[in-house]
């Protein structure tokens, strides 16, 4: 947890981008207003910055190249982390806060076979709406379930015939 040095709040770390082995003293959404402040009060000055960035990129495509992957492999979970955050946003509409209070509520475990895995947000495909928290081997059966639901009796005596 820190306090941004702006809005004054306590919030989680990756809500603050990094520096050097630290992190910015500004939460994210304060450096995103701060800077559109001064790109209105700096217009030529900024355009200028987008510029030389632009042309440096374009005249050094090997080492613009080689910036991004060394930035990739520096950071690659907080990368996945922020994509994670943003896909559950994007995709089914929960916030970090959501998921963590679902991944609390069940323990931090699946909601169907209890494993403590890796765990995917599982929603109703015919509604959309968030159902809880399933490791991958249940989210795809309970989507297989939802989608060939009358399959699973046939499966059954299938198997029975056999035993």
């Amino acid at each position: 947890m820190k306090i941004c040095g702006r809005c004054k709040e306590e919030k989680e770390l990756h809500s603050f981008g990094k520096k050097g082995n630290g992190y910015q003293s500004y939460c994210i959404p304060c450096r995103r207003i701060k800077q559109k402040e001064w790109v209105a009060a700096n217009p030529q000055r900024s355009e200028n910055v987008r510029k030389r960035a632009a042309e440096w990129t374009k005249n050094n495509p090997e080492r613009a190249k080689a910036n991004r992957d060394k930035y990739r492999l520096k950071n690659i979970e907080d990368i996945r982390e922020r994509s994670a955050h943003q896909h559950r946003q994007r995709t089914y509409g929960i916030n970090q806060e959501d998921y963590e209070n679902m991944l609390n509520g069940q323990d931090g475990v699946c909601a169907i076979c209890k494993n403590g895995s890796k765990l995917w947000v599982d929603h109703s495909h015919s509604t959309g709406m968030v159902r809880g928290l399933l490791c991958p081997s249940c989210n795809t059966l309970v989507g297989y379930i939802e989608t060939h639901g009358n399959l699973i009796d046939k499966a059954k005596n299938y198997i029975k015939d056999f035993e």
